[in-house]
């Protein structure tokens, strides 16, 4: 994190010496000796948590959860031979999403579907609920990484505070497991007003000022293969939609958005969202520069 304050402080002496490269290759000689073949990122651990670099949208604030570079972290990669793996996209919303009711009481026909919130009375089990429903609704996206039931547990734990059940429904059909969607208020809206400080009135911001926030992001939402006919994530629109007009909520983000989903691009193109940002990913071929090395005579 040091070198980071460093290369902000000070761009230009230190992108004209080269020592955002020479951290770089440092980076990936380490990984390569490690046994790795790509070196990939940035992201937070994985590709679920904050990730990638931002491309444009710099005037928007990020929304809990999200990251956010200056815009020279681009040319910083890219000088030193790192290239795009995938783009994450940002869309953005009105929370009022017209035709969302219509939409949902046809999906809602079909018998035996049921949404309801997350019972963090039985947290054990609704973390086997969003578990099964992850492995199951994103095992063919790029760069998925499984999920367990404790792990899910264990980030209620840390985030509990912030979560509203209201905001974290499920989906069964005929009783099983069929879809979920997590949406938290934007958090960062309050840690603005704190200053970044719990002392000594950021703590009061933080107990009485949830119920004033108008930002909502969307952290996921998916649905198992078999049920993708059935209109469910419509249906979770609707109900999410209505709590957001209680809430007198104002924009509601889906972030972020793999660029080869075009399932839910197409929805966030129907409901009128618009993109707003892009963060990429990028990588390095630590196998083709070790066989390239090896090639070399000499």
């Amino acid at each position: 994190m040091d070198i980071l304050r460093q290369l902000d402080a000070g761009r230009g002496e230190y992108y004209r010496h080269g020592n955002s490269g020479a951290l770089l290759q440092a980076a990936g000689e380490w990984l390569e000796q490690a046994g790795l073949q790509v070196m990939r990122g940035p992201a937070n651990f994985n590709v679920q948590e904050e990730a990638g670099v931002l491309c444009d949208g710099f005037e928007h604030q990020p929304m809990v959860g999200m990251g956010y570079t200056p815009s020279y972290y681009r040319d910083l990669l890219e000088a030193v031979g790192l290239r795009k793996a995938k783009d994450l996209l940002v869309y953005r919303e009105e929370a009022y999403m017209a035709q969302m009711d219509r939409m949902a009481a046809l999906a809602l026909r079909r018998d035996g579907v049921a949404v309801r919130p997350v019972d963090v009375a039985n947290l054990g089990k609704e973390s086997q609920f969003f578990s099964t429903v992850w492995e199951q609704a994103w095992r063919d996206n790029w760069g998925m990484v499984p999920i367990s039931a404790k792990e899910f547990e264990e980030a209620y734990q840390r985030y509990g505070f912030f979560i509203v059940p209201e905001l974290a429904l499920l989906v069964e059909v005929d009783g099983k497991p069929a879809g979920c969607a997590l949406v938290m208020p934007d958090m960062n809206e309050l840690l603005k007003r704190m200053n970044g400080r719990v002392l000594p009135t950021g703590w009061w911001h933080l107990l009485t000022g949830r119920s004033g926030i108008d930002r909502y992001r969307c952290f996921f939402g998916g649905v198992v293969p078999e049920y993708r006919r059935l209109g469910l994530p419509v249906i979770l629109l609707s109900r999410l939609q209505k709590e957001f007009l209680r809430r007198g909520a104002q924009t509601l983000e889906f972030s972020w958005v793999l660029e080869t989903n075009e399932e839910i691009i197409g929805i966030a193109s129907r409901i009128g969202a618009k993109r707003v940002q892009t963060l990429r990913l990028y990588e390095r071929d630590l196998a083709a520069e070790e066989r390239r090395d090896a090639s070399r005579p000499g």
